[in-house]
């Protein structure tokens, strides 16, 4: 039968730093979004980085202060089930996958298109109407 809880030591830190950074980070976009911040930011690229990773580990920090309430696997939709009931949590369920889906293929996408911009840089201008 189903069981609520986790069993002890199941899940360890590294394994939890390890899905946070992959869903939240990916190394590929990351190191070309890094090249385009400092081509803007200049010398202020270390500080916008530093401003990233306080960024990221709030994202972070929220996941591992729900899991202090809700010790489960079922991720998100257990957070929203377990608190505004099973309708929501099938709802946010499918928002999640849908979120997987169209963000898998936006990271593509801006992957696409930086390595277009690198390829051609004439792209970049909008031609006047």
């Amino acid at each position: 039968m189903y069981e609520s809880n986790l069993k002890p030591n199941q899940i360890g830190l590294a394994q939890a730093i390890f899905q946070g950074v992959s869903y939240v980070a990916p190394a590929a976009d990351v190191a070309i979004l890094l090249i385009i911040t400092a081509g803007f930011a200049y010398g202020s690229t270390p500080l916008a980085v530093l401003f990233a990773w306080a960024i990221y580990f709030l994202f972070l920090n929220a996941n591992y202060q729900f899991s202090k309430f809700t010790g489960s696997a079922s991720g998100y939709y257990g957070y929203v089930s377990k608190s505004l009931g099973p309708t929501a949590g099938f709802i946010t369920s499918l928002w999640y996958v849908m979120f997987q889906f169209f963000s898998l293929a936006a990271f593509g996408l801006l992957g696409f298109a930086t390595f277009l911009y690198y390829v051609s840089p004439s792209l970049e201008k909008v031609p006047s109407i």
